[in-house]
């Protein structure tokens, strides 16, 4: 007698019947050539690069507009 299965478990046994398992595997990030030679300490000022370096963990950025805040995340 099987059992009759929940609708999370048919998405999960529905997925990786499908070839998306594939997509869990871990792969080499592809960088992108024209992104290779980005001039970070040319390009940015102190406190951007001081964002970029965090590895402390979370940081809140505050400024103003036109700051360059999304050139500094991206």
């Amino acid at each position: 007698m099987s059992q009759k299965k929940s609708p999370a478990e048919e998405f999960v046994f529905e997925f990786y019947d499908d070839d998306y398992a594939e997509s869990l595997e871990k792969k080499e990030p592809e960088v992108i050539e024209k992104y290779k030679d980005i001039d970070f300490k040319g390009d940015l000022n102190e406190e951007q690069l001081e964002i970029i370096n965090n590895i402390k963990g979370p940081m809140l950025i505050l400024a103003g507009a036109g700051s360059g805040k999304t050139r500094t995340i991206v």
